[in-house]
């Protein structure tokens, strides 16, 4: 495994490495044209000596090189890709002049163009390399942008990854020590009274962390797991509760559906705390179906018509719907359906 990782990340870097030489031989061949088409230009006028046109062909390929590479390298990240436009256009203006300086002074140390002529071939070889040079700047500093605009949203994209990596563990781990202290605290209760319901407690909860470390950490999980989850959490609630009947309804079609962990819990932890003070007994009613090519949730528990100030803690829904969002984006609908004496969760989510 260590090995392959090894072998996979010294390939992307070779494949980079391939084509950003490629990237930069290609460049450096369109300036090579372009300043040996100078140079042939300016072998109209007379060459002063006999490598003129070489030695001309180098201070053009030197000086349009360094004003190209100086944009790439160091002007368009510097300034254009932080928005500092015009810091940008006065220091590639000011490149591209000393290039042309540069350029009109090897064409008078090289060359010999006629007196009568001297001036319109000067302003033409100017406008000339001027047009050449801007369309390779431009040329140049587009794909520096394309470069830098794909590098950000690359970046961006994996901070909205990581991002929303932790904070789905976050999620996730609000939900775990809910849990596990509300059926921890079950099994206490019947220690001393009754060993035998609290052996079985034990037993039970033994089965949940057992599903705990080793479904929880996985991004998804059998449905058929989490509803076998459920039921003995349902099961340990009943076990202190002289008036609580739960059901839990499902069919076959469920076997092959996969859900993130620990989804539904935070609903049936809710509908059992809210169903606590009711007067008569405590029902909830919980249904699994698949609804063309939807999961249909269904938790329905009795509620005490007048409301009951309840003990702060636990996993609001403000954090559920936040981890729906999360793994599901709009692939979901949650209708909650608050009514005198019951309490109705709905939730469809996409398969």
């Amino acid at each position: 495994m260590i090995f392959e990782k090894i072998n996979n990340e010294i390939s992307n870097n070779l494949k980079s490495k391939i084509i950003k030489a490629f990237g930069h031989i290609a460049l450096l061949a369109v300036i090579t044209i372009l300043t040996v088409e100078m140079t042939y230009n300016d072998n109209a006028g007379f060459s002063r000596y006999e490598y003129s046109s070489l030695l001309g062909w180098i201070v053009y390929f030197v000086a349009i090189a360094s004003v190209i590479y100086i944009n790439m390298f160091v002007l368009v990240p510097r300034f254009l890709l932080k928005g500092k436009l015009t810091h940008y256009l006065l220091f590639i203006g000011l490149c591209v002049i000393i290039s042309l300086f540069l350029i009109v002074v090897a064409q008078n140390l090289f060359f010999i163009f006629p007196t009568d002529d001297n001036t319109n071939t000067t302003v033409i070889n100017i406008a000339g390399n001027i047009i050449s040079i801007g369309l390779v700047i431009i040329s140049t500093s587009i794909f520096s942008l394309f470069h830098g605009w794909k590098e950000y949203n690359q970046r961006k994209n994996e901070l909205e990854a990581s991002t929303v990596e932790a904070e789905l563990k976050q999620l996730k781990s609000q939900i775990n020590p809910h849990f596990l202290f509300n059926t921890i605290n079950n099994a206490n209760i019947k220690v001393e009274n009754d060993p035998e319901s609290a052996y079985s407690i034990i037993t039970k909860l033994e089965d949940l962390l057992r599903y705990q470390l080793t479904d929880t950490p996985n991004e998804k999980i059998c449905l058929t797991n989490d509803i076998a989850f459920l039921s003995d959490y349902l099961e340990l609630e009943k076990t202190r509760r002289n008036r609580f009947i739960y059901s839990i309804k499902t069919d076959d079609s469920l076997s092959n559906i996969e859900v993130p962990p620990m989804l539904f819990i935070p609903f049936v932890e809710n509908a059992v705390k809210h169903s606590l003070t009711t007067k008569g007994e405590s029902i909830i009613t919980i249904s699994f179906s698949k609804e063309e090519n939807c999961l249909h949730f269904l938790c329905e528990n009795t509620k005490p018509a007048m409301p009951v100030k309840q003990k702060t803690g636990g996993l609001g829904l403000k954090n559920i719907k936040r981890r729906l969002d999360l793994l599901y984006g709009s692939a979901y609908r949650l209708d909650i359906i608050d009514l005198e004496e019951k309490y109705i969760v709905n939730l469809y989510l996409k398969i």
